[in-house]
């Protein structure tokens, strides 16, 4: 099983797309962790709509603390092997989660980096690392066209065995 983590903060306008992304997923086994960080739109009605007749989502709601907060929520409730984050103003492509099980697996990693695409510019690689090397390239300095974001990645569950999100602290896309 993956389990899709999203943090939700005031993403009314955008919701709707990045959830209907993983539910069109092809990769069955998944589940989705709503994650309401205290939103003050419309967004927690809107998880709580969208869940309905969808057992696959799950809808949870905190007081606000950011997204590292809301993502080490996500984290306590997920039942995956697999994590993936997605940030609730995005939205993926609908294989995004098989390709990531199928290169994650044949390839013995612990982390799958995938392509993404942002004002119209791809990324041009996709990567594939064991664990040592995800946190030398988290804790690096950041070069050009680096991103130390934690969405548009899978990672085996057992990478998150002895660490979570620093909290408190502006980490929106940064572990």
């Amino acid at each position: 099983m993956v389990s899709i983590i999203v943090p939700v903060y005031n993403c009314e306008k955008y919701l709707e797309r990045c959830v209907s992304s993983l539910i069109q997923q092809t990769y069955g086994n998944i589940e989705i962790i709503l994650v309401d960080d205290g939103s003050t739109d419309g967004s927690f009605a809107l998880c709580e709509k969208m869940s309905q007749g969808e057992k696959r989502i799950m809808v949870t709601t905190k007081k606000n603390g950011g997204a590292s907060s809301a993502r080490n929520v996500g984290l306590s409730l997920a039942k995956g092997e697999y994590i993936v984050f997605v940030d609730s103003d995005d939205w993926v492509e609908f294989d995004m989660v098989e390709c990531f099980v199928g290169l994650l697996e044949q390839n013995e990693a612990d982390m799958v980096i995938g392509e993404f695409c942002t004002k119209n510019k791809v990324a041009e690689e996709c990567y594939i690392w064991d664990k040592t090397r995800c946190f030398e390239h988290f804790f690096r300095t950041r070069g050009e066209g680096d991103t130390h974001s934690v969405w548009g990645r899978l990672y085996k569950r057992d990478v998150f065995s002895e660490f979570s999100f620093l909290e408190g602290r502006m980490n929106e896309d940064v572990w």
